[in-house]
């Protein structure tokens, strides 16, 4: 006789148990012609072809599909992306979902669409959309996403009170590293010094990271402190000697100061040559652009391992 929905899917959890998956699929089909309506013969089939990574298999199904819905767009945009489509995903997650689970996941994976493609519209819009968003109302993951585009968009003034903020709410010294971040982008000299100072006392490792030498070096010049400048560009070095930042400030110090480190200046400049270097600018490809003589967010990705 003919075989229900049901039992279609009890037939084919038992061929696939048994490892018999072209049979399954040539039952999952024969179900799913039979009852095209039926929602579970579809999300099965679909479950099905993203087990075994037949994604083609799938994107055909959803793309036959009348309407999806929230869960089936988001599927679709994820073997779009699986399968090096990235451009037909984002056009899959243009519209607000009214799950606000999936919604929340089509942000996501939106905002990184958006960055791979280097689409700076959707980002300067989504970057509006939450900073209209209440504070108080912000989830932890909100606050994050809006630190990297308000880094990206070099809105330095929003990043350091996302920083402040976040410091304030949880204690952790990573926030105190991240605001001397930004206020050395700002050029904010006393707020920068005591900021250091309070990230020294709080954070006992604080003097083992190359950047909080760069920083150091940096307050010291603006100071006209050239010789404690040229100590701090020394700590930074020896902390991280590969590391192309650290490399190219500490080149930029010698060139005015080449008696501080004899013989150091061609030595960076060589290392320098056959670095992969960035240029400066916006790199939405690639990540988040490292600005000369100041960390970006990238930084603490790179220098915060755990």
């Amino acid at each position: 006789g003919q075989l229900s929905p049901e039992n279609y899917v009890l037939l084919v959890d038992t061929l696939v148990y048994r490892g018999q998956f072209d049979e399954a699929e040539k039952r999952l089909r024969e179900g799913y012609a039979r009852y095209p309506r039926h929602e579970g013969m579809s999300q099965r089939l679909i479950s099905f072809y993203e087990n075994t990574r037949q994604y083609p298999k799938a994107i055909a199904l959803l793309e036959q599909k009348e309407a999806l819905s929230d869960r089936e767009r988001i599927l679709l945009a994820n073997f779009y992306w699986r399968t090096r489509n990235p451009g037909a995903a984002l056009q899959t997650l243009q519209h607000p979902l009214s799950d606000p689970e999936y919604e929340s996941e089509r942000v996501d994976m939106q905002l990184d669409l958006a960055v791979m493609l280097g689409r700076e519209d959707l980002l300067r819009d989504e970057y509006r959309r939450l900073l209209n968003l209440s504070g108080q109302g912000r989830s932890v993951e909100v606050d994050a996403q809006l630190l990297n585009l308000a880094i990206y968009f070099q809105d330095y003034p929003t990043a350091l009170a996302l920083s402040k903020h976040r410091y304030e709410q949880t204690g952790a010294p990573r926030y105190l590293a991240s605001m001397a971040e930004y206020q050395l982008a700002q050029q904010q000299w006393n707020p920068l010094g005591k900021t250091l100072e309070q990230w020294q006392e709080a954070d006992s490792g604080a003097t083992r990271q190359p950047r909080f030498w760069v920083m150091k070096a940096a307050l010291y010049q603006h100071r006209d402190q050239d010789e404690a400048a040229a100590a701090a560009y020394r700590r930074a070095s020896r902390l991280g000697p590969d590391y192309t930042h650290v490399m190219m400030v500490w080149a930029c110090f010698l060139m005015s100061n080449p008696h501080y480190q004899p013989g150091e200046l061609p030595r960076l400049l060589a290392a320098l040559a056959n670095a992969d270097v960035m240029k400066p600018g916006k790199r939405l490809g690639n990540g988040w652009d490292p600005t000369p003589m100041h960390w970006t967010v990238l930084a603490p990705r790179q220098w915060h391992s755990a």
